[in-house]
């Protein structure tokens, strides 16, 4: 107990070491009194590692350059190419350099998915350029295409060998008639040092060697240590009973040495793959027991399973723990606490996270708060500068009106008045629902049109029943109205207009007011628009400044106003914002 309690004082580190050892010094002692039953069992089983381990790399290889092909021949179908191959001078040069780029991407993220390829290009004649995996690259040689066309059959031979390159590659549409240029030749070259590399490494053995070859287009890959033996892998493969076999394995003597053969053909691709290796470096001393070795292999799977056990307990668990609760945290729950019973580097990083998890939710509630009020006050501070210098002249429309004896129109007009009264100084919420702004709206063009008599028109379209109840900021529709008839109108004597369309497009609500006034220049025109984007400079500003900072700040930076020259020749203010049902609350936003 006492020895157990020192060993979970340990850190990780020690532990591991200390597994290990306990691990390796009992397979160590064996290994010394083992020894193989006998070279005819021992022949036979080399013999079968040595087929696995080749068919093994050739599946392997085989598949990985199958994958290749595929992705090359999608590549086909790739829209982005065929526009580009087939449309590029009609593409506007946004879109054509989007699909550069885009097929860069998909060029980079398939050279980037194997080791085994270098380079991966798309060469366009629409275009006159080849499209690498890195860059925008030059007009591909003329001899490389004639290459490229002088193989058109890439189901028997995918591999093209070509000035010491292995390429694979793709023509779109397959060559019919001759000096007629493709829509699009695509190639893929292979790194002839990486798969030197994974010869290296299915050779095995220190004197051995590995050779990929293509008898029919007479090309091969081999490390420099291997070239010397490729004129007699060769020879090889002419005898006979060699030439119509899948897999196999023979001898051949090289410099007064026997080496053992074993090659496998790729059907798919029309190679071969061939390891040799000495036969003294794989039938050495052989003075050994099977049942040692049975032994061996039982202490061994014991251990690993012990090991593995321990490991998982004391690594693994507790980092599994901690994944979890990082995903957790990244879901959104910030209530989660974890805990570590031993006393090492996890129980420091647990208290850690769980001080982070704690700050985190202080920082957050926070930094809400203070958004909060922060978007409040600044709303509250944009809705108090409606400039209500109308009401004034409309009492003085009224006095007029009262002196003259006009009663019918009197109380008309007190009515309107009375509403919009109503509306604007009662102790409302900030928001209200669009049917009522509507409402507002109305009686403030009511007004007008009784203050102007028969010098304007206003035109109103109807509302759809399905967006009376969206709540958005009060008082944002009377100020454009208002500008309207101040601003586009205010020389008109007669005929002045004003069309008033409401519209649903896409999960927005559009409200357009347009007049038919004739004093707006584009000088004019593009100081109103410059003057909404600077609209949250918080200070004095026009009530379309007003308008459209307190749209964003209620439904984001893709809302506001917009200004146009209308059809009707004057002004066009229109006001865009999304329809979120059964969302009314005001939404963090980050201004």
């Amino acid at each position: 107990m006492k020895i157990e309690w020192r060993i979970r004082q340990f850190s990780i580190f020690p532990k591991i070491i200390i597994a290990f050892l306990m691990i390796i010094l009992p397979i160590y002692v064996l290994s010394l009194v083992m020894n193989i039953s006998g070279e005819a069992s021992v022949r036979e089983e080399i013999s079968m590692s040595m087929k696995s381990r080749v068919h093994f790399y050739l599946n392997s290889f085989e598949s990985e350059m199958n994958r290749l092909i595929k992705l090359n021949r999608e590549y086909s179908f790739d829209e982005d190419l065929r526009n580009l191959s087939t449309i590029a001078p009609g593409m506007n040069e946004f879109d054509r350099v989007k699909a550069i780029l885009s097929l860069q991407n998909k060029l980079l993220l398939m050279k980037n998915s194997s080791l085994y390829v270098a380079d991966v290009k798309v060469y366009i004649p629409l275009l006159e350029r080849t499209i690498h995996a890195n860059y925008y690259g030059d007009e591909l040689p003329l001899e490389e295409l004639q290459v490229l066309e002088n193989f058109p059959d890439n189901h028997m031979y995918p591999f093209i060998y070509w000035h010491n390159r292995l390429l694979i590659s793709e023509l779109y549409p397959k060559p019919i008639t001759p000096n007629k240029m493709p829509f699009f030749a695509s190639e893929v070259e292979l790194s002839e040092n990486e798969i030197k590399q994974s010869l290296l490494q299915a050779s095995h053995t220190s004197q051995g060697g590995a050779v990929l070859m293509d008898p029919s287009q007479s090309w091969f890959i081999a490390n420099d240590q291997d070239l010397r033996m490729v004129p007699k892998l060769k020879e090889f493969l002419m005898r006979k009973p060699f030439q119509e076999e899948l897999i196999g394995q023979g001898y051949i003597e090289m410099e007064r040495k026997n080496y053992l053969i074993t090659y496998e053909r790729s059907q798919s691709l029309n190679t071969i793959f061939m390891v040799y290796v000495p036969e003294s470096q794989i039938l050495g001393p052989l003075n050994t027991y099977r049942h040692w070795f049975l032994t061996l292999s039982f202490s061994s799977v014991l251990f690993i399973i012990l090991f593995s056990a321990w490991i998982y307990r004391q690594i693994h668990q507790p980092l599994r723990n901690m994944v979890i609760a990082f995903r957790k945290v990244e879901a959104g729950n910030l209530g989660i606490t974890i805990k570590h019973k031993h006393n090492d580097e996890f129980n420091y990083l647990y208290k850690q996270f769980n001080e982070m998890v704690n700050r985190l939710q202080m920082m957050i509630h926070e930094v809400y708060e203070e958004k909060i009020r922060s978007q409040r006050a600044e709303l509250k501070q944009l809705q108090s500068q409606i400039n209500p210098h109308f009401l004034y002249n409309s009492y003085f429309v009224l006095y007029r009106m009262a002196k003259s004896h006009d009663i019918e129109n009197v109380i008309r007009f007190t009515k309107h008045l009375g509403d919009y009264f109503q509306f604007i100084t009662r102790n409302a919420p900030d928001e209200v629902s669009l049917e009522l702004e509507l409402k507002l709206a109305n009686a403030y063009v009511e007004i007008q049109m009784i203050r102007f008599s028969n010098r304007m028109e206003t035109k109103w379209h109807d509302l759809s029943n399905d967006c009376k109840d969206l709540k958005l900021p009060r008082l944002i529709l009377q100020p454009i109205i208002e500008n309207a008839y101040n601003h586009g109108l205010e020389h008109k004597l007669k005929d002045g207009k004003v069309e008033i369309k409401i519209m649903q497009h896409a999960g927005n609500l559009s409200i357009s007011i347009e007049d038919n006034g004739e004093g707006l220049s584009d000088e004019a025109l593009e100081k109103i628009h410059m003057s909404l984007l600077s609209s949250y400079n918080i200070g004095e500003t026009t009530g379309l400044q007003n308008v459209h900072a307190r749209l964003q700040l209620r439904f984001g930076p893709d809302s506001g106003l917009s200004v146009s020259r209308g059809q009707l020749g004057g002004l066009r203010v229109e006001m865009k914002f999304p329809i979120k049902k059964g969302e009314y609350d005001v939404p963090i936003i980050d201004c």
